[in-house]
């Protein structure tokens, strides 16, 4: 919604294509890790049936079986996804310098 309400500012016009179509679909591996790693984590609790406390005694239901199976390949997925969250920051690198100020070149 943020995205469609403030648009990012325009890639900069020595980026080849290649180079916008990665920092695009790494955009979105981003907003889906920020979707998915979190659900992951909270299956992986449901499943060895460890309380997730939100405030005081409001704890969040399990959302699956309890089972060690389940939670060892949960436990590997959400290691693997949280691993893979900072690099694919690197990526974006040539969309994070799309404007003077950000470079660090405006005055």
């Amino acid at each position: 919604m943020n995205r469609r309400l403030n648009p990012p500012p325009p890639f900069l016009a020595s980026m080849s294509e290649a180079e916008r179509r990665v920092a695009t679909a790494s955009e979105l591996a981003m907003y889906g890790l920020m979707l998915v790693l979190p659900l992951v984590g909270w299956g992986m609790l449901s499943a060895a049936r460890y309380p997730i406390v939100l405030y005081g005694s409001v704890h969040l239901p399990f959302i699956l079986p309890p089972s060690v199976t389940l939670y060892a390949v949960l436990r590997k997925a959400h290691t693997i996804l949280a691993t893979s969250f900072p690099s694919r920051s690197s990526l974006t690198s040539p969309r994070s310098c799309s404007t003077p100020w950000s470079c660090g070149t405006g005055s």
